[in-house]
Protein backbone atom coordinates (compact mmCIF):
# COMPACT_ATOMS: atom_id res chain seq x y z
CA UNK A 1 0.00 0.00 0.00
CA UNK A 2 1.51 3.31 -1.07
CA UNK A 3 0.02 6.30 0.66
CA UNK A 4 2.07 8.95 -1.10
CA UNK A 5 0.82 8.25 -4.64
CA UNK A 6 -2.85 8.32 -3.75
CA UNK A 7 -4.13 11.65 -2.33
CA UNK A 8 -7.44 10.11 -1.26
CA UNK A 9 -5.72 7.28 0.57
CA UNK A 10 -3.35 9.74 2.19
CA UNK A 11 -6.25 11.85 3.45
CA UNK A 12 -7.91 8.74 4.84
CA UNK A 13 -4.63 7.78 6.51
CA UNK A 14 -4.23 11.20 8.12
CA UNK A 15 -7.87 11.26 9.22
CA UNK A 16 -7.52 7.82 10.80
CA UNK A 17 -4.21 8.76 12.39
CA UNK A 18 -5.68 11.88 13.97
CA UNK A 19 -8.02 9.75 16.07
CA UNK A 20 -5.15 7.97 17.82
CA UNK A 21 -4.38 9.40 21.23
CA UNK A 22 -1.00 11.02 21.80
CA UNK A 23 1.52 9.16 23.94
CA UNK A 24 5.12 9.68 24.99
CA UNK A 25 8.14 7.71 23.86
CA UNK A 26 8.22 4.37 25.65
CA UNK A 27 11.49 2.95 26.98
CA UNK A 28 12.14 -0.70 27.83
CA UNK A 29 15.12 -2.42 29.38
CA UNK A 30 15.57 -5.69 27.53
CA UNK A 31 17.39 -7.31 30.44
CA UNK A 32 14.85 -6.24 33.03
CA UNK A 33 11.64 -6.64 31.03
CA UNK A 34 9.93 -10.01 31.42
CA UNK A 35 8.73 -11.71 28.30
CA UNK A 36 4.93 -11.65 28.00
CA UNK A 37 3.83 -14.80 29.91
CA UNK A 38 0.84 -15.19 27.54
CA UNK A 39 3.01 -15.01 24.43
CA UNK A 40 3.63 -18.14 22.35
CA UNK A 41 6.83 -19.97 23.16
CA UNK A 42 7.70 -19.88 19.48
CA UNK A 43 6.98 -17.04 17.07
CA UNK A 44 8.70 -16.51 13.73
CA UNK A 45 8.10 -14.12 10.89
CA UNK A 46 6.47 -16.96 8.98
CA UNK A 47 3.86 -17.54 11.68
CA UNK A 48 1.97 -14.36 10.80
CA UNK A 49 1.55 -12.77 7.35
CA UNK A 50 2.72 -9.26 6.56
CA UNK A 51 0.11 -6.53 6.96
CA UNK A 52 -0.61 -3.52 4.75
CA UNK A 53 -1.28 -1.40 7.82
CA UNK A 54 2.38 -0.38 8.14
CA UNK A 55 2.65 1.66 4.91
CA UNK A 56 5.88 3.41 5.93
CA UNK A 57 7.65 0.23 6.99
CA UNK A 58 9.92 0.05 10.02
CA UNK A 59 13.12 1.82 11.04
CA UNK A 60 15.79 1.79 13.72
CA UNK A 61 18.02 4.68 14.72
CA UNK A 62 20.34 6.39 17.17
CA UNK A 63 22.00 3.10 18.12
CA UNK A 64 24.54 2.91 20.94
CA UNK A 65 26.37 -0.02 22.57
CA UNK A 66 23.24 -0.85 24.58
CA UNK A 67 20.35 1.07 23.01
CA UNK A 68 18.31 1.23 19.83
CA UNK A 69 15.25 3.27 19.01
CA UNK A 70 12.70 1.30 16.95
CA UNK A 71 10.04 3.00 14.85
CA UNK A 72 6.96 2.36 12.78
CA UNK A 73 3.74 4.05 11.73
CA UNK A 74 0.54 2.04 12.08
CA UNK A 75 -2.84 2.85 10.54
CA UNK A 76 -4.82 -0.13 11.84
CA UNK A 77 -7.09 -0.59 14.82
CA UNK A 78 -5.57 -3.57 16.63
CA UNK A 79 -3.29 -3.50 19.69
CA UNK A 80 0.41 -3.72 18.85
CA UNK A 81 3.37 -5.61 20.26
CA UNK A 82 7.03 -5.35 19.42
CA UNK A 83 8.80 -8.65 18.83
CA UNK A 84 12.60 -8.75 19.07
CA UNK A 85 14.74 -11.69 18.01
CA UNK A 86 18.42 -12.33 18.49
CA UNK A 87 20.02 -13.10 15.13
CA UNK A 88 21.21 -16.46 16.50
CA UNK A 89 17.66 -17.68 17.17
CA UNK A 90 14.79 -16.49 15.01
CA UNK A 91 12.23 -18.89 16.47
CA UNK A 92 11.85 -17.50 19.97
CA UNK A 93 11.51 -13.75 20.49
CA UNK A 94 13.62 -12.52 23.38
CA UNK A 95 11.18 -9.66 23.85
CA UNK A 96 7.48 -9.36 23.14
CA UNK A 97 6.00 -6.21 24.63
CA UNK A 98 3.03 -3.92 24.24
CA UNK A 99 3.68 -0.64 22.42
CA UNK A 100 1.59 2.49 22.18
CA UNK A 101 0.81 4.73 19.22
CA UNK A 102 1.17 8.47 19.39
CA UNK A 103 -0.93 10.95 17.48
CA UNK A 104 -0.54 10.22 13.77
CA UNK A 105 -0.03 6.49 14.37
CA UNK A 106 3.68 6.89 15.09
CA UNK A 107 5.45 4.42 17.36
CA UNK A 108 8.85 5.09 18.96
CA UNK A 109 10.24 2.43 21.29
CA UNK A 110 13.60 2.98 23.00
CA UNK A 111 15.21 -0.34 23.91
CA UNK A 112 17.92 -0.48 26.58
CA UNK A 113 20.03 -3.37 27.81
CA UNK A 114 20.95 -4.74 24.37
CA UNK A 115 24.15 -6.74 23.87
CA UNK A 116 27.01 -4.74 22.40
CA UNK A 117 28.12 -5.62 18.88
CA UNK A 118 25.22 -8.02 18.34
CA UNK A 119 22.64 -8.17 15.57
CA UNK A 120 18.89 -8.24 16.12
CA UNK A 121 15.72 -8.54 14.08
CA UNK A 122 12.35 -7.06 14.97
CA UNK A 123 8.78 -6.64 13.82
CA UNK A 124 5.63 -4.97 15.08
CA UNK A 125 2.82 -7.48 15.59
CA UNK A 126 -0.93 -6.87 15.26
CA UNK A 127 -2.99 -8.79 17.81
CA UNK A 128 -6.69 -9.46 17.45
CA UNK A 129 -9.04 -8.77 20.32
CA UNK A 130 -8.32 -12.26 21.67
CA UNK A 131 -4.65 -11.26 21.98
CA UNK A 132 -3.59 -13.60 19.20
CA UNK A 133 -0.96 -12.50 16.64
CA UNK A 134 -2.66 -12.02 13.27
CA UNK A 135 -0.44 -9.77 11.13
CA UNK A 136 2.97 -8.11 11.30
CA UNK A 137 5.05 -5.35 9.82
CA UNK A 138 7.98 -6.12 7.55
CA UNK A 139 11.03 -7.42 9.37
CA UNK A 140 13.73 -4.97 10.46
CA UNK A 141 17.43 -5.57 11.14
CA UNK A 142 20.07 -3.66 13.11
CA UNK A 143 23.47 -4.06 14.71
CA UNK A 144 24.23 -2.71 18.18
CA UNK A 145 27.39 -0.61 18.47
CA UNK A 146 30.53 -2.19 19.95
CA UNK A 147 31.66 -1.56 23.51
CA UNK A 148 33.49 1.71 24.10
CA UNK A 149 36.96 0.12 24.09
CA UNK A 150 36.48 -2.17 21.10
CA UNK A 151 38.54 -1.40 18.00
CA UNK A 152 36.78 -3.13 15.11
CA UNK A 153 36.30 -2.54 11.37
CA UNK A 154 33.02 -0.87 10.42
CA UNK A 155 31.18 -0.26 7.17
CA UNK A 156 28.46 2.36 6.82
CA UNK A 157 26.51 4.02 4.02
CA UNK A 158 25.37 7.59 3.31
CA UNK A 159 23.04 9.51 1.00
CA UNK A 160 21.13 12.79 0.73
CA UNK A 161 18.55 14.53 -1.45
CA UNK A 162 15.68 12.23 -2.45
CA UNK A 163 13.06 14.28 -4.27
CA UNK A 164 9.47 13.22 -3.69
CA UNK A 165 8.64 13.18 -7.41
CA UNK A 166 11.30 10.54 -8.16
CA UNK A 167 11.75 6.95 -7.08
CA UNK A 168 14.85 6.49 -4.88
CA UNK A 169 15.83 3.35 -6.79
CA UNK A 170 19.43 3.75 -5.69
CA UNK A 171 18.30 3.03 -2.11
CA UNK A 172 16.80 -0.31 -3.12
CA UNK A 173 20.35 -1.36 -3.99
CA UNK A 174 21.60 -0.20 -0.58
CA UNK A 175 18.65 -1.88 1.15
CA UNK A 176 19.55 -5.28 -0.30
CA UNK A 177 22.95 -5.25 1.38
CA UNK A 178 23.65 -7.13 4.60
CA UNK A 179 27.06 -5.61 5.32
CA UNK A 180 26.18 -2.07 6.45
CA UNK A 181 26.44 -1.37 10.17
CA UNK A 182 24.35 1.79 9.85
CA UNK A 183 23.41 4.45 7.30
CA UNK A 184 23.66 8.25 7.34
CA UNK A 185 20.78 10.36 6.03
CA UNK A 186 22.37 13.77 5.39
CA UNK A 187 19.14 15.69 4.84
CA UNK A 188 16.56 16.54 2.19
CA UNK A 189 15.19 13.08 2.93
CA UNK A 190 11.74 14.45 2.10
CA UNK A 191 11.01 17.52 -0.02
CA UNK A 192 8.26 19.20 1.98
CA UNK A 193 8.25 22.53 0.12
CA UNK A 194 4.82 24.15 0.18
CA UNK A 195 3.63 22.33 3.30
CA UNK A 196 2.36 24.61 6.05
CA UNK A 197 0.31 22.51 8.47
CA UNK A 198 1.28 19.41 10.41
CA UNK A 199 -1.03 17.26 8.30
CA UNK A 200 0.58 18.58 5.13
CA UNK A 201 4.09 17.85 6.41
CA UNK A 202 3.00 14.37 7.44
CA UNK A 203 1.58 13.80 3.98
CA UNK A 204 4.85 14.80 2.31
CA UNK A 205 6.84 12.46 4.55
CA UNK A 206 4.39 9.63 3.89
CA UNK A 207 4.76 10.16 0.16
CA UNK A 208 8.52 9.56 0.29
CA UNK A 209 8.94 7.02 3.06
CA UNK A 210 6.35 4.71 1.51
CA UNK A 211 8.53 4.21 -1.59
CA UNK A 212 10.32 0.91 -2.14
CA UNK A 213 13.78 2.44 -1.74
CA UNK A 214 13.14 3.79 1.74
CA UNK A 215 11.14 0.75 2.80
CA UNK A 216 14.11 -1.44 1.87
CA UNK A 217 16.86 0.75 3.31
CA UNK A 218 15.27 1.61 6.64
CA UNK A 219 14.43 -2.02 7.39
CA UNK A 220 17.89 -3.32 6.39
CA UNK A 221 20.00 -1.38 8.91
CA UNK A 222 19.79 1.45 11.41
CA UNK A 223 19.90 5.07 10.29
CA UNK A 224 21.31 8.28 11.75
CA UNK A 225 19.51 11.32 10.38
CA UNK A 226 19.79 15.07 10.28
CA UNK A 227 17.74 17.58 8.30
CA UNK A 228 18.51 20.12 5.60
CA UNK A 229 16.33 22.87 4.17
CA UNK A 230 13.73 20.90 2.18
CA UNK A 231 12.41 19.14 5.27
CA UNK A 232 10.97 22.62 5.91
CA UNK A 233 11.20 24.81 2.77
CA UNK A 234 13.93 25.50 0.22
CA UNK A 235 16.55 27.79 1.81
CA UNK A 236 14.18 28.76 4.62
CA UNK A 237 15.19 31.51 7.00
CA UNK A 238 14.71 30.47 10.65
CA UNK A 239 14.36 34.13 11.66
CA UNK A 240 11.51 34.98 9.29
CA UNK A 241 9.59 31.75 8.70
CA UNK A 242 6.27 31.55 10.53
CA UNK A 243 6.98 29.93 13.91
CA UNK A 244 3.98 27.60 13.69
CA UNK A 245 5.12 26.35 10.31
CA UNK A 246 8.65 25.71 11.50
CA UNK A 247 7.36 23.92 14.57
CA UNK A 248 5.08 21.73 12.44
CA UNK A 249 8.03 20.87 10.19
CA UNK A 250 10.24 19.95 13.15
CA UNK A 251 7.50 17.86 14.73
CA UNK A 252 6.97 15.94 11.49
CA UNK A 253 10.74 15.39 11.20
CA UNK A 254 10.93 13.84 14.66
CA UNK A 255 7.73 11.85 14.11
CA UNK A 256 9.04 10.25 10.92
CA UNK A 257 12.62 9.49 11.97
CA UNK A 258 13.88 7.07 14.64
CA UNK A 259 15.54 9.77 16.71
CA UNK A 260 16.08 9.77 20.46
CA UNK A 261 15.10 13.24 21.62
CA UNK A 262 16.89 15.22 24.30
CA UNK A 263 14.95 15.46 27.55
CA UNK A 264 16.33 18.93 28.20
CA UNK A 265 15.84 20.24 24.64
CA UNK A 266 13.35 18.02 22.75
CA UNK A 267 13.78 19.95 19.46
CA UNK A 268 17.58 19.75 19.47
CA UNK A 269 18.90 17.91 16.42
CA UNK A 270 22.66 17.92 17.13
CA UNK A 271 23.90 14.87 18.98
CA UNK A 272 26.67 12.24 18.84
CA UNK A 273 27.09 8.47 18.76
CA UNK A 274 30.13 6.32 19.43
CA UNK A 275 30.87 3.00 17.75
CA UNK A 276 33.61 1.59 19.97
CA UNK A 277 37.06 3.12 19.64
CA UNK A 278 36.68 2.99 15.87
CA UNK A 279 34.23 5.77 15.12
CA UNK A 280 32.28 8.64 16.65
CA UNK A 281 29.61 10.44 14.63
CA UNK A 282 28.76 14.08 15.34
CA UNK A 283 25.37 15.04 13.89
CA UNK A 284 25.11 18.77 13.17
CA UNK A 285 22.11 21.03 12.70
CA UNK A 286 23.20 23.47 10.00
CA UNK A 287 19.75 24.90 9.29
CA UNK A 288 17.45 25.69 12.19
CA UNK A 289 19.89 27.68 14.36
CA UNK A 290 21.42 29.99 11.77
CA UNK A 291 20.74 33.73 11.88
CA UNK A 292 21.10 35.23 8.38
CA UNK A 293 20.49 38.75 9.77
CA UNK A 294 23.91 38.54 11.47
CA UNK A 295 25.88 37.56 8.37
CA UNK A 296 27.67 40.89 8.10
CA UNK A 297 28.48 41.04 11.78
CA UNK A 298 31.50 39.73 13.62
CA UNK A 299 29.36 37.33 15.61
CA UNK A 300 27.50 35.91 12.58
CA UNK A 301 25.71 32.72 13.63
CA UNK A 302 25.58 29.67 11.39
CA UNK A 303 25.18 27.28 14.31
CA UNK A 304 24.35 28.31 17.85
CA UNK A 305 27.11 29.04 20.33
CA UNK A 306 25.87 26.05 22.36
CA UNK A 307 26.23 23.75 19.34
CA UNK A 308 29.67 25.13 18.48
CA UNK A 309 30.94 24.69 22.05
CA UNK A 310 29.48 21.19 22.19
CA UNK A 311 31.18 20.24 18.91
CA UNK A 312 34.59 21.58 19.96
CA UNK A 313 34.40 19.97 23.41
CA UNK A 314 33.19 16.67 21.97
CA UNK A 315 35.93 16.52 19.33
CA UNK A 316 38.57 17.26 21.97
CA UNK A 317 37.28 14.54 24.26
CA UNK A 318 36.68 11.89 21.62
CA UNK A 319 38.80 8.75 21.93
CA UNK A 320 37.59 7.34 18.60
CA UNK A 321 40.07 6.74 15.79
CA UNK A 322 37.73 8.27 13.22
CA UNK A 323 35.47 11.25 13.76
CA UNK A 324 32.74 11.90 11.21
CA UNK A 325 31.19 15.35 11.28
CA UNK A 326 27.76 14.89 9.72
CA UNK A 327 27.24 18.18 7.97
CA UNK A 328 24.11 18.67 5.84
CA UNK A 329 25.66 21.63 3.96
CA UNK A 330 29.36 21.43 2.91
CA UNK A 331 32.07 23.36 4.71
CA UNK A 332 34.53 23.16 1.78
CA UNK A 333 35.19 26.07 -0.56
CA UNK A 334 33.69 25.63 -4.02
CA UNK A 335 34.21 27.70 -7.20
CA UNK A 336 30.59 28.72 -7.62
CA UNK A 337 28.08 31.05 -5.99
CA UNK A 338 25.51 30.68 -3.16
CA UNK A 339 28.10 31.06 -0.39
CA UNK A 340 25.47 32.74 1.77
CA UNK A 341 23.63 29.44 2.03
CA UNK A 342 26.58 27.52 3.46
CA UNK A 343 29.46 27.81 5.94
CA UNK A 344 31.35 30.15 3.58
CA UNK A 345 28.70 32.80 4.16
CA UNK A 346 29.56 32.77 7.88
CA UNK A 347 33.37 32.93 7.69
CA UNK A 348 34.07 33.59 11.37
CA UNK A 349 32.38 30.42 12.59
CA UNK A 350 33.78 28.45 9.67
CA UNK A 351 37.32 29.52 10.50
CA UNK A 352 36.68 29.01 14.21
CA UNK A 353 35.92 25.29 13.89
CA UNK A 354 38.51 24.60 11.17
CA UNK A 355 41.24 26.45 13.10
CA UNK A 356 40.27 24.64 16.28
CA UNK A 357 40.67 21.22 14.63
CA UNK A 358 44.01 22.23 13.12
CA UNK A 359 45.42 23.85 16.25
CA UNK A 360 44.33 21.04 18.55
CA UNK A 361 45.73 18.52 16.03
CA UNK A 362 42.58 16.43 16.21
CA UNK A 363 43.15 13.39 14.03
CA UNK A 364 40.73 11.19 12.11
CA UNK A 365 38.38 13.99 11.04
CA UNK A 366 36.16 13.45 8.00
CA UNK A 367 33.47 15.95 7.08
CA UNK A 368 30.52 14.26 5.33
CA UNK A 369 27.95 16.47 3.60
CA UNK A 370 25.12 16.56 1.07
CA UNK A 371 22.85 19.30 -0.33
CA UNK A 372 24.69 20.02 -3.60
CA UNK A 373 23.27 17.19 -5.75
CA UNK A 374 26.67 15.74 -6.59
CA UNK A 375 29.35 13.51 -5.11
CA UNK A 376 32.90 14.64 -4.47
CA UNK A 377 36.08 13.89 -2.53
CA UNK A 378 38.52 16.64 -1.66
CA UNK A 379 40.26 18.94 0.77
CA UNK A 380 38.17 21.45 2.69
CA UNK A 381 40.35 24.23 1.28
CA UNK A 382 43.46 24.71 -0.84
CA UNK A 383 45.12 27.00 1.67
CA UNK A 384 44.55 28.27 5.17
CA UNK A 385 42.19 26.67 7.71
CA UNK A 386 41.03 23.27 6.53
CA UNK A 387 43.77 22.54 4.01
CA UNK A 388 44.68 19.41 6.02
CA UNK A 389 41.04 18.33 6.49
CA UNK A 390 38.97 16.30 4.05
CA UNK A 391 35.29 16.36 3.12
CA UNK A 392 33.22 14.04 0.98
CA UNK A 393 29.85 14.87 -0.56
CA UNK A 394 27.27 12.11 -1.02
CA UNK A 395 24.16 11.66 -3.12
CA UNK A 396 21.88 12.77 -4.55
CA UNK A 397 19.81 9.66 -4.06
CA UNK A 398 16.94 10.80 -6.29
CA UNK A 399 17.37 14.29 -7.65
CA UNK A 400 18.38 16.16 -10.81
CA UNK A 401 22.18 16.30 -11.17
CA UNK A 402 24.27 19.39 -10.56
CA UNK A 403 26.80 19.73 -13.38
CA UNK A 404 28.65 22.49 -11.54
CA UNK A 405 30.68 19.66 -10.06
CA UNK A 406 32.39 18.71 -13.33
CA UNK A 407 35.17 21.38 -13.20
CA UNK A 408 36.14 20.04 -9.77
CA UNK A 409 37.83 17.13 -11.54
CA UNK A 410 40.34 19.64 -12.93
CA UNK A 411 41.12 21.21 -9.54
CA UNK A 412 44.02 20.13 -7.34
CA UNK A 413 41.72 20.58 -4.31
CA UNK A 414 39.47 17.70 -5.37
CA UNK A 415 40.26 14.08 -6.16
CA UNK A 416 36.98 13.27 -7.91
CA UNK A 417 33.43 14.50 -8.53
CA UNK A 418 30.36 13.08 -10.26
CA UNK A 419 26.82 14.24 -11.06
CA UNK A 420 25.37 10.71 -11.16
CA UNK A 421 22.76 9.72 -8.59
CA UNK A 422 24.56 7.67 -5.96
CA UNK A 423 25.08 6.46 -2.44
CA UNK A 424 28.47 5.83 -0.82
CA UNK A 425 29.85 3.18 1.50
CA UNK A 426 32.67 3.93 3.94
CA UNK A 427 34.76 1.02 5.17
CA UNK A 428 36.81 1.98 8.27
CA UNK A 429 40.11 0.24 9.01
CA UNK A 430 41.14 1.57 12.45
CA UNK A 431 44.45 -0.30 12.41
CA UNK A 432 45.76 1.39 9.26
CA UNK A 433 43.64 4.55 9.72
CA UNK A 434 42.26 4.14 6.21
CA UNK A 435 38.74 4.65 4.91
CA UNK A 436 37.79 2.91 1.69
CA UNK A 437 35.14 4.90 -0.16
CA UNK A 438 32.97 3.18 -2.75
CA UNK A 439 30.38 5.19 -4.68
CA UNK A 440 27.51 3.25 -6.23
CA UNK A 441 25.80 5.12 -9.04
CA UNK A 442 22.75 5.05 -11.23
CA UNK A 443 21.94 7.36 -14.12
CA UNK A 444 22.50 11.10 -14.01
CA UNK A 445 18.76 11.48 -14.56
CA UNK A 446 17.11 9.66 -11.63
CA UNK A 447 14.11 8.80 -13.80
CA UNK A 448 16.41 6.59 -15.87
CA UNK A 449 18.01 4.71 -12.96
CA UNK A 450 17.24 1.00 -13.12
CA UNK A 451 17.92 -1.35 -10.23
CA UNK A 452 19.91 -3.80 -12.33
CA UNK A 453 22.10 -1.04 -13.80
CA UNK A 454 23.40 0.41 -10.51
CA UNK A 455 27.16 -0.10 -10.50
CA UNK A 456 30.29 0.93 -8.67
CA UNK A 457 31.41 4.25 -10.17
CA UNK A 458 34.40 5.17 -8.02
CA UNK A 459 36.59 3.54 -5.37
CA UNK A 460 39.43 5.06 -3.40
CA UNK A 461 41.15 5.02 -0.01
CA UNK A 462 41.89 8.02 2.12
CA UNK A 463 44.28 8.03 5.06
CA UNK A 464 43.36 9.96 8.20
CA UNK A 465 46.36 9.61 10.46
CA UNK A 466 47.74 12.22 12.81
CA UNK A 467 47.88 15.80 11.57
Amino acid sequence: MTIGNNPKTRRQFLKTSATVAASALVSYNVQATLRDPLAPLSLTKDDVPESDKFPLGVACGDVTSSQALLWTCYEGIYPLKLALWHHKDLTKPILLINVARADGGFVHVDLNGLEANQRYQYAFIELNFNAKPVFRSRLGFFRVAPNANDLVPLQIGAVCCTYNSFEPTILEHAGERQDLDFFLLLGDTSYNDGAETLDEFRGKWAQNLSKDGYLALRSATSVTATLDDHEVENNFNPETIEPDRLQAAKRAFFENQPIRRSQEQPDRIWRKFRWGRTLEVFVLDCRTERKPSTRNQKNAQYISRAQMNWLKDSLSQSEAAFKIIMNSVPISTFPFFSESDRWEGYPNQREEILNFIDQEKISGILWVAGDFHFASIGKVDKEGPGKKQQEILVGPGAQFPNYLCLPLNLSSQFEWASARNNYVTLNFDPYKMNIELVYHGGAEDPRLTRRGEITEIYRTKIHLGKQ
